[in-house]
């Protein structure tokens, strides 16, 4: 078992202005053990305020994760504390920072930068979440010696970077906290997760992989999660989203796919099952519109049960409009989001900072997802939070909201996991805007982003970010767009696509024979290879630059003895060839199949070094499954 030095903790905060630096002596140290992680929390005390400090190690992984909590124990209001933070060091001078902008909710997210750290580098995220302006994800590459750094915290965070001699030093904190603290109150740093590594870039990102999928990615009968097929009636009624679902057609629906012979492993139901006139923004009424749908939508949940069909139900508790049962019940809890005016609006904040907040919510969410019998708990967040929060921030009591509001929120999450051991949670917030190491310990991201679900190069440029950082994820195998604005079922080319983790088929249950048929071509290759994932080594075989609408796309996953090729020729590609050179052992022989066609192949590693070369007809692509010998 691995043992930490908690002398050397990296924290460092200001009292009324005083810097302290590392942990106070004569602290008690608590260890656990288990399945090859440990778990070391020290104890200790500034007075009234108990500082905790928590570091976990790995016995298979040279990872380090810290994160450090002030709590004031005492009767009266604590001295200001400010610049709250972990410190970090990679033994190398002027390395290489790669960092990413995230989900800006544009076209443009998840591009990637690099600048050489000299006298400083600064970054920080904006609006009031983790992912936005930048990505909690970032890579130092040093000569020698390489560091993976995340960073975990569903706010406003920031980090600075700068060579001192022949180290590199740096700190994470949270982007503003300015705060004294009342009895009872506490303050938590952001979880600083270190992996250290050595090799090139690629080396450190696939073993970040094999790290995430043990340690990190949600577990399910004690396994990492398998593939899911999500199906749903999305629009239903021609309402907005969810708004027109009842239970007979949710049942019906449900009947038609099975019948057609395409049987979901979960059915999806997102915003518009509760009482919102027709318009899905109009949350804060967590109990199902009992005009078109039965108490707690017990009559749909049986019905799965009942076909062995787990439920998807999306909830936006973090925010409750004017009229709405939390507001009428509790409007003390509620944060108003001003306009971009600064005027008031009817959209609120639902505060988790705020007293009995978490514990209602607690027992409403528990009692819906027991009664409808929820297995995936969606999770969203469609507002201008910042906006809310910044009118909290007065004089001594500055970031302090955030911070317990998001330490309400995951409290809240533990709770319910607690109770239902086997639910999953899906972190959405308008998309990617949240997806930290922080949640992603807890939830899985599929909801990646709220753009780009038609722009299949887009999509599959945001892939080499997903697949490097948080593997699980889902796309949508959407509708087919023709020239003269029509929909048209799932075609070839959308599951020549969609070949993620998890994906939602927007085929619809009263689509015709060939529809179906092609969905029962594609979906068990989709299976079989997004199964190959798992652990497997991943390699982006066109550059992201490349990614473009008249070129192509293609990964590979490696597995040593087996695994894959996805290559796509998108729609405005003009070259019907793509040479791809795969990952590949000179002394093996590859054994190809086309999972589509069924055409079968065999080269030595020798000569695949030398460049694979496929024809790609228009508006097509290849999904080539190999073994290894």
């Amino acid at each position: 078992m691995e043992t930490y030095d908690f002398k050397k903790f990296p924290i460092e905060y200001s009292l009324d202005g005083k810097v302290f630096k590392g942990l106070p002596a004569d602290g008690n140290v608590v260890t656990a053990y288990n399945a090859g992680v440990a778990t070391l929390t020290y104890l200790a005390y500034n007075g009234d305020l108990k500082i905790t400090a928590e570091v976990i190690l790995y016995d298979n992984y040279a990872v380090k994760e810290l994160r450090a909590s002030i709590e004031n124990t005492g009767k009266v209001a604590s001295g200001v504390i400010s610049d709250f933070k972990l410190l970090g060091s990679l033994p190398e001078a002027h390395p290489t920072v790669i960092y990413s902008n995230g989900d800006d909710m544009t076209i443009n997210s998840y591009k990637w930068f690099s600048e050489k750290i000299g006298g400083g580098f600064k970054i920080s995220s904006k609006d009031g979440y983790s992912c936005v302006g930048a990505y909690p994800y970032m890579r130092l590459i040093g000569k020698t010696y390489s560091q993976l750094v995340a960073i975990g915290y569903g706010g406003e965070w920031a980090a600075e970077f700068e060579t001192k001699g022949d180290k590199t030093e740096y700190f994470i904190r949270q982007k503003t906290l300015k705060t004294k603290l009342y009895a009872g109150e506490a303050v938590v740093s952001p979880r600083l997760t270190v992996m250290d590594f050595t090799g090139g870039e690629r080396s450190g990102a696939n073993l970040w992989r094999k790290f995430y999928y043990d340690n990190i990615l949600l577990k399910l009968n004690g396994e990492p999660l398998k593939p899911i097929l999500f199906l749903h009636t999305f629009q239903i009624g021609g309402k907005s989203e969810f708004c027109g679902i009842t239970d007979e057609n949710q049942i019906l629906a449900i009947d038609e796919y099975i019948k057609k012979g395409i049987k979901p492993d979960y059915w999806w139901i997102d915003a518009g099952w509760y009482p919102c006139n027709d318009n899905w923004f109009n949350t804060g009424s967590w109990r199902a519109d009992e005009t078109r749908l039965s108490k707690n939508l017990k009559a749909v949940g049986d019905k799965l049960k009942k076909e062995k069909i787990g439920l998807l139900l999306w909830f936006e508790i973090e925010r409750a409009v004017s009229g709405s049962d939390i507001e009428k019940q509790h409007p003390e809890w509620l944060l108003n989001v001003p306009d971009k005016d600064g005027n008031p609006s009817k959209d609120n904040v639902v505060n988790f900072a705020a007293s009995g907040a978490k514990e209602y919510f607690l027992e409403l969410l528990d009692g819906i997802i027991k009664d409808a019998g929820v297995k995936i708990y969606r999770q969203d967040h469609n507002t201008f939070i910042a906006r809310a929060l910044e009118k909290t921030n007065v004089d001594g009591r500055v970031g302090i909201t955030e911070n317990m509001h998001l330490q309400g929120l995951l409290w809240v999450w533990d709770e319910l996991k607690k109770r239902n051991p086997d639910l999953i949670f899906d972190e959405c917030c308008a998309g990617g805007r949240r997806n930290d190491l922080e949640f992603m310990r807890r939830a899985v991201p599929l909801n990646y982003t709220d753009v780009a679900i038609y722009d299949y190069p887009v999509r599959a440029s945001h892939t080499l970010t997903l697949y490097d950082w948080t593997p699980y994820f889902r796309m949508h195998a959407p509708k087919t767009k023709t020239a003269d604005g029509k929909s048209l079922p799932p075609d070839d080319y959308a599951y020549l696509n969609t070949v993620t983790p998890a994906i939602a088929d927007f085929l619809e249950y009263y689509d015709g024979k060939e529809a179906f048929e092609t969905a029962k071509k594609y979906l068990p290759v989709w299976r079989k290879l997004a199964s190959l994932q798992q652990f497997a080594n991943f390699y982006p075989l066109t550059p992201l630059e490349k990614i473009t609408a008249d070129g192509f796309y293609s990964v590979q996953f490696d597995r040593t003895t087996e695994g894959y090729i996805q290559a796509v020729r998108f729609e405005n590609c003009p070259n019907e060839t793509l040479t791809v050179y795969p990952q590949v052992s000179e002394n093996k022989t590859y054994e190809f199949c086309d999972l589509i066609s069924g055409e079968k192949f065999t080269f030595c590693g020798k000569d695949l070094k030398n460049g694979l070369t496929l024809t790609i007809p228009a508006r097509s692509g290849k999904l080539l499954h190999y073994t290894a010998k």
